[in-house]
């Protein structure tokens, strides 16, 4: 589901858009747009990665031909123009006054003011701002929307599940693993598991989730394993045969192994804190978790790199061998609670496992993704000595031994026309009532009319709620009725009563 905020004056708002979605093209369009209306203004759009400000640039240059300044070390550029792309280690301490920032993969800006964020804002404190990510919050203040946050306002969103129903991006698959890596003893540091602690409990688990990965993937071309530190990542490696990347590297070596690694050359590539975000590859299509998180944000992004569509991809699995399905829920329903100081808040939805693959899910999915196995319908219900019915939708004969009729005046509405209200009393003691509108001027005076005459009034029906009740002693006791629990409401079905026999679907409205 998408929803689309009106920004109020002077906001810096956000754009939330999932991993996928095409936020670098998203971007090129705002800027294209600013660029036609403010022609003299100078555009910073500026990120933390430098793949990220090489795939903003030529998106932007691909779609409008216009020569941009790069300013970025890691590619031996500084090149400032009227649109410039950065990235923030390269740019923060640059002097130009710019008219519009945009921060790309805004979850990585802290907002603290030493940090280099804070450094280049504090500089521009005045400037027009907007933040593009896929998760708007982070491990150490929550929420970027607040009233003591930089940003204001969510401009616009999309939720993943809305562009996997629509072919947009590819459907995940979830696939916890049985060889889990063992938290239970990981202390808490900055937020998150302790790395070092945790790459520990994660060496002791890699040959056998190296053998399981292999026979778990042997339906897959492209897989990207997310590793718990450097001698993890390549220790995995070693066990698959396979590349791995990390920070350790010259940036050239990374490059290198990455384009082996989207030709094919290699199905499986181990990293650590590399392609956590940014990595653009809408082939693979598994995705292995080998490192618990407690960061939902940092869940969400590393699922993110299988959710692009491609050619002969039906899916992406996903192997979780840390425990994140069940610690974070499924990446389609996670919603984060704003306005908190510490901590990720988020609400998780109740999840099950189907019993024949393991495949986790949403506990309102019907059928396995993974496997198209049924999950079985388990019902609560138990016998009751009770003529009341046990389902909500199930109908039920009822004797009517009373009937009173009345007017009545809505008080939980004033200026609402006057209404003829029919009580009944059954044999069970229950009461409920219908309210007979003949004086609206809508569907609810056609519902009236049709009721008169079911109820033993002479026709033609009258035309208002006076005059109703002047011929109220028209009206027979129903005999017997068969009514239908809705919710905390009786609808009538059907009223049988002597030479009646009426069925009634769809003209008795609940109403108390």
């Amino acid at each position: 589901m998408w929803r689309l905020y009106r920004a109020k004056p002077n906001a810096r708002p956000i754009l939330v858009c999932p991993v996928g979605s095409g936020k670098s093209v998203i971007c090129a369009e705002i800027v294209r747009q600013v660029r036609e209306a403010k022609k003299d203004w100078h555009i910073l759009i500026v990120t933390h990665r430098k793949e990220i400000v090489q795939q903003n640039a030529r998106k932007y240059s691909e779609l409008t031909g216009e020569a941009v300044g790069i300013v970025n070390a890691a590619l031996g550029l500084k090149v400032i123009r009227k649109v410039t792309f950065a990235s923030i280690q390269s740019i923060y301490r640059d002097n130009t006054n710019w008219d519009l920032i945009i921060i790309d993969e805004v979850h990585s800006f802290s907002g603290k003011p030493e940090s280099m964020y804070g450094k280049l804002l504090e500089r521009n404190s005045a400037t027009r701002m907007i933040g593009l990510t896929a998760t708007p919050y982070r491990m150490d203040n929550g929420s970027l929307i607040g009233p003591k946050t930089l940003f204001t306002d969510i401009a616009y969103e999309i939720s993943i599940k809305h562009l996997i129903d629509r072919g947009f991006l590819a459907p995940l698959i979830s696939l916890p693993a049985k060889e889990q890596i063992n938290t239970s003893n990981i202390p808490i540091r900055g937020f998150d598991y302790a790395s070092d602690v945790m790459e520990k409990e994660a060496l002791k688990m890699a040959e056998p989730h190296a053998t399981d990965i292999l026979a778990r993937t042997k339906d897959r071309k492209h897989i990207l394993i997310f590793c718990s530190g450097v001698a993890h990542a390549e220790a995995m490696a070693t066990l698959l045969g396979c590349d791995c990347v990390h920070g350790g590297l010259a940036n050239f070596e990374r490059d290198r192994i990455i384009e082996r690694f989207k030709r094919g050359e290699s199905r499986y590539l181990t990293n650590c804190e590399i392609l956590n975000t940014g990595f653009d590859f809408p082939a693979i299509d598994c995705i292995v978790l080998l490192r618990a998180t407690r960061s939902t944000g940092l869940y969400v992004q590393m699922i993110g790199r299988g959710s692009r569509i491609a050619p002969e991809k039906a899916n992406c699995k996903v192997l979780d061998y840390a425990g994140n399905i069940e610690r974070h829920g499924p990446v389609d329903c996670i919603e984060v609670q704003p306005n908190k100081k510490k901590d990720e808040r988020f609400s998780v939805p109740p999840l099950k496992s189907c019993d024949e693959c393991g495949c986790v899910v949403n506990i309102r999915v019907m059928v396995c993704p993974n496997c198209n196995a049924p999950f079985p319908i388990k019902s609560n219900l138990t016998e009751a000595p009770s003529t009341a019915p046990i389902l909500s939708k199930a109908t039920q004969t009822v004797r009517c031994v009373d009937m009173h009729v009345s007017s009545y005046e809505s008080k939980k509405k004033p200026g609402t026309p006057l209404m003829l209200k029919v009580e009944y009393v059954l044999d069970m003691g229950e009461r409920f009532s219908e309210y007979l509108c003949f004086s609206h001027q809508n569907y609810a005076a056609v519902i009236a009319r049709k009721r008169w005459p079911i109820l033993g009034g002479d026709e033609p029906s009258p035309t208002s709620t006076a005059a109703a009740f002047n011929r109220k002693h028209e009206l027979i006791r129903p005999d017997k009725m068969i009514v239908q629990r809705d919710g905390k409401f009786w609808r009538v079905k059907k009223i049988l009563s002597g030479a009646y026999d009426v069925e009634d679907d769809d003209l008795s409205e609940p109403n108390i």
